[in-house]
């Protein structure tokens, strides 16, 4: 049998390496040449899980508007946000009636990006226990936040000093009181935690506190023995 020619036969191999090339590019996984998924603009940490919410989640969520004085700026500002309720409620925390007992011993603990940490009672969330409405925003005027501020803060109506209006907002976490304090007790190199207590909480937290260092008494000084040949010392105070 003739061989056929050498033309065909370079054809042939050159039409098997492209098949084989193709084969395995169709194995690589699908994601291998996508971009990564964006990170959460925020999480809330409660009862063990961990809630996620995108970016275009929350600005898609009801918000309110509020004319706020800048205390950095010396000046107002129009703000849009979401109220941080809203947020806690969705990640499973239940208000209102619910929200009683061993629930008003509940913190939560605002994490920003910067690590500064501040603490509100989640009593403060609560319609039922506060008037004003502590908001979660992400528009300024307008506008998205300047960088440095956002993508998220919080606002917080009524405080005199700005403290606990947090920028760079990352996640939440609500847990009880006695843990929070554990774990602040155990976290070094943080800065300074802003702490708002109910009064009831006030109290939980004294009993938790480990009490105020004593100092240990020392022992009473013992008068050494007279030398030999010497009258035994009688202490002025007492009868010889």
């Amino acid at each position: 049998m003739k061989a056929p020619p050498r033309s065909i036969r370079l054809s042939l191999r050159l039409l098997a390496l492209l098949l084989t090339t193709s084969a395995r590019s169709q194995t690589l996984p699908a994601s291998a040449g996508s971009p990564a998924a964006p990170p959460p603009l925020l999480t809330i940490s409660y009862a063990g899980k961990t809630t996620a919410f995108a970016t275009a989640e929350v600005s898609m969520l009801p918000h309110q508007d509020i004319i706020a004085f800048d205390f950095h700026e010396k000046k107002n500002h129009a703000y849009s946000g979401v109220p941080v309720r809203d947020l806690l409620a969705r990640a499973g925390i239940q208000f209102g009636e619910k929200l009683r007992g061993q629930k008003l011993r509940l913190v939560v603990l605002v994490h920003c990006r910067d690590h500064y940490d501040i603490v509100f009672a989640l009593a403060e969330f609560d319609d039922a226990f506060n008037s004003r409405t502590i908001l979660l925003v992400d528009r300024q005027d307008g506008q998205p936040l300047p960088v440095g501020l956002g993508p998220v803060r919080l606002v917080v109506p009524g405080d005199k000093r700005p403290a606990r209006w947090a920028r760079m907002v990352t996640s939440l976490e609500v847990l009880p009181i006695g843990e929070y304090i554990k774990n602040t007790a155990q976290r070094k190199g943080r800065r300074d935690v802003h702490v708002a207590f109910l009064p009831t909480q006030r109290r939980r937290a004294a009993s938790i506190l480990p009490a105020p260092h004593q100092p240990t008494p020392r022992p009473p000084k013992t008068q050494s023995a007279p030398a030999y040949g010497q009258p035994p010392r009688v202490h002025p105070s007492r009868p010889a």
